[in-house]
């Protein structure tokens, strides 16, 4: 029901290429480094009120269908600054309930989650890790989603029209919901906080992220039981959380191993399954291998399309990038 405000949105397609050395070495808490964006959301000092949004052309040039959730994220952030009119006003909203938003009518937000709870548990801690309560200055985009979700399931759809309306007309955020909600602030933070723990612990139990967490120990000096377990655990769940991390898993051991034509084969499919499960994670680095199953299978030009695609989108990125 958002509408815009007196400022106009301006939406930029930027045509340049990806700057080089841009890197800071800065971690943006998954593992790349600042800044990396696919786009953004910004005011305008002439027109007062007015809105851009900014989408880098060469990020989806190789996978147009990539853009349309952007676009649709950066419409929500773009909507509601243009409603609130200032800068001001649209910081005073917490980011959690910004990017909470956006993320969910983006469809980004299942992914994000996952994620989310594969990167922790791939950096051997517990699952959940990353869920450190919405009014955190550092709650990331699963558990703000998470926070929406949680709000979802406690007002109706027209309860959270209202939130979202009331927020656009600049009340805080805060009173809102505790006139909704009839709790504290202090009390929803604490609900969204042990359901959105709860929605990790169905999504990957503990007995999954046990056996994850020892195989990747385990790696180091035992690959052949490492992957029978990644195996095991893909075939357990073929859709889970875990799954894009698995088959990257599977694809980097079976390239890196490959000893004739059908285990290249595997590797690449393994590696392509990374790619269409959607979201970032794995993504340069499943593109570079595939990179290799190609020039391997003799395809000198698709591994080039692979790896130009890794310096259009992953340019800034320092790790990807070198």
């Amino acid at each position: 029901g958002l509408r815009p405000g007196k400022g106009a949105i301006r939406w930029i397609l930027d045509a340049s290429p990806a700057p080089e050395g841009k890197a800071d070495g800065k971690a943006d808490g998954r593992g790349r480094t600042a800044p990396f964006e696919v786009g953004r959301t910004e005011f305008l000092d002439v027109p007062a009120g007015s809105v851009a949004v900014t989408l880098p052309a060469r990020k989806y040039l190789r996978a147009t269908a990539s853009v349309e959730p952007v676009i649709r994220h950066e419409a929500v952030h773009a909507l509601l600054a243009s409603a609130l009119g200032t800068r001001e006003r649209y910081e005073a909203v917490p980011r959690w309930f910004r990017e909470g938003l956006a993320v969910e009518w983006a469809g980004e937000g299942e992914v994000a989650l996952g994620e989310a709870i594969a990167y922790t548990a791939f950096h051997d801690r517990p699952a959940d890790a990353f869920v450190v309560g919405i009014v955190s200055p550092g709650v990331s985009y699963a558990e703000a989603f998470l926070g929406i979700r949680y709000l979802r399931d406690r007002l109706d759809a027209p309860g959270m029209k209202a939130l979202v309306g009331m927020v656009a007309e600049g009340k805080p955020l805060e009173a809102v919901l505790s006139q909704l909600l009839g709790q504290s602030m202090e009390a929803i933070a604490a609900g969204a906080l042990r359901a959105s723990r709860e929605r990790v612990a169905r999504l990957l139990s503990a007995e999954r992220e046990r056996s994850f967490r020892e195989s990747l120990r385990a790696e180091r000096s035992a690959g052949p039981a490492a992957v029978r377990t990644w195996e095991a655990l893909l075939q357990g769940d073929a859709s889970g959380p875990l799954a894009p991390t698995l088959h990257y898993l599977l694809g980097k051991h079976g390239i890196q191993g490959a000893s004739d034509a059908q285990a290249v084969r595997k590797a690449r499919a393994h590696l392509e399954e990374v790619l269409s499960a959607g979201g970032s994670m794995w993504r340069p680095e499943a593109l570079v291998l595939l990179g290799e199953c190609h020039e391997a299978q003799g395809d000198r030009a698709a591994a080039m399309e692979r790896w130009q695609e890794v310096l259009d989108v992953f340019g800034e990125d320092e790790g990807p990038a070198l």
